[in-house]
């Protein structure tokens, strides 16, 4: 970990402990029973690690450490949290096994993404993850199929809310990359993917990639099909970037990734990154797990990448704002701009600012017209932004 003497004490032990092996580095494991030693507040670590969602994974870093000599302020909250935390993963694992089985059963082949399975990828234990809701990807040509099945099993779709036509339906799929469902009957909620990321980042460029190469793990007794680990990495490192890796969590995915995979083929992942045209998103994910959380970056795998001044300086924008207490959030223009600096080709970048000005969901709710008038919206659209937000374009549906 680099710069630790600029790192508040809370956030330090949040970094030296939200890693799976945070007891197994004697220097690691001294360094925070000595802060702990120290004084620290038990209250503003809780918080820390509830936002960034890893409060489990600290918590066994910091058993693994100090066990019994943790104070109960330190103890009750986070052993409570834990506790809901495993039951909760327990029971989605068990709804996701359900859905991926009526999925099947009706002829949609689906992948589990996020979630128990890169719990159990990353983690190796499952516990060790949070997440609130689950994520599964299906082929672009099975979405309708997919949607059908889960509404007739008792889920509502709420984004895109409201009913939409033919055309703003097939807008919606052009242009973003999701829907999402929630289950009434205990407030399940699931996000049907048919890509990764919006249209304005298109990574892959084809959806049919991320099929291709798939690896089988075994989760609750079953055997799943999944993202094979250069490709997973690959995938967190890109889901980071376009959320502006506001959240450690993220990192700690990529980190354990890193860690419980130390022979990836960089060659062959760099390669394909650059295809993709996200070898700096892949860098910046890699700088972050080694800078923050001490990940193996290995000489051949910076190599393969080769240099990239901006994928370092958007790094350490990112670990800066990881690094603050309270956490940090992004001010206005600051995730387009982000989103820009990340992408390598200039096509890509013109292809963000064009995606910028094309009618969403929200432009049809805010002035609903008949369909020969459509063209409209990409009148009403920059209206809207400007009466709304004052351009500081910073939701995902804007």
């Amino acid at each position: 970990m680099s710069s630790t003497h600029s790192l508040s004490p809370t956030v330090e032990v949040l970094l030296r402990c939200a890693r799976v092996d945070a007891g197994a580095d004697p220097a690691n494991a001294g360094r925070v029973r000595a802060l702990l030693a120290d004084g620290l507040d038990p209250a503003a670590l809780f918080t820390l690690a509830q936002w960034h969602g890893v409060t489990p994974l600290v918590w066994a870093g910091l058993v693994a450490i100090a066990g019994a000599s943790l104070p109960a302020a330190l103890t009750l909250p986070f052993e409570a949290e834990v506790k809901s935390n495993t039951l909760r993963n327990l029971y989605l694992t068990r709804r996701l096994m359900r859905l991926l089985d009526l999925l099947q059963t009706n002829g949609v082949p689906a992948l589990a993404y996020k979630g128990p399975v890169l719990a159990a990828q990353a983690y190796g234990q499952p516990s060790l993850r949070q997440f609130s809701d689950l994520d599964l990807l299906v082929r672009p040509e099975h979405v309708s199929a997919a949607r059908a099945v889960l509404l007739v099993d008792g889920f509502q779709q709420t984004w895109p809310a409201g009913t939409l036509s033919p055309r703003q339906e097939a807008s919606h799929r052009r242009s973003k990359y999701n829907l999402s469902l929630l289950h009434p009957a205990d407030q399940l909620v699931l996000e049907l993917h048919w890509t990764i990321t919006p249209n304005y980042l298109r990574i892959p460029p084809a959806p049919a990639e991320l099929w291709e190469g798939l690896e089988t793990i075994t989760l609750a007794g079953r055997r799943l099909p999944a993202f094979a680990p250069a490709r997973l990495l690959l995938i967190l490192c890109v889901h980071g970037g376009n959320h502006c890796w506001l959240r450690l969590n993220w990192v700690c995915d990529a980190a354990e990734v890193l860690r419980r995979n130390p022979n990836l083929d960089w060659p062959a992942l760099a390669a394909l990154a650059g295809r993709w045209g996200c070898q700096r998103l892949l860098r910046m994910g890699l700088l972050l797990a080694n800078d923050l959380l001490d990940a193996p970056l290995p000489a051949h795998a910076r190599a393969a990448l080769g240099p990239d001044d901006e994928a370092e300086r958007l790094a350490g924008q990112a670990a800066r704002r990881l690094s603050s207490n309270p956490a940090a959030w992004l001010a206005r223009f600051e995730e387009p701009v982000f989103h820009l600096r990340m992408r390598e080709r200039w096509a890509d970048r013109a292809r963000y600012c064009l995606a910028m000005v094309y009618p969403t969901t929200r432009d049809w709710r805010y002035l609903p017209l008949p369909e020969p008038l459509s063209p409209l919206y990409y009148l009403v659209r920059p209206a809207r932004l400007i009466i709304e937000q004052g351009l500081g374009w910073r939701r995902q549906d804007i």
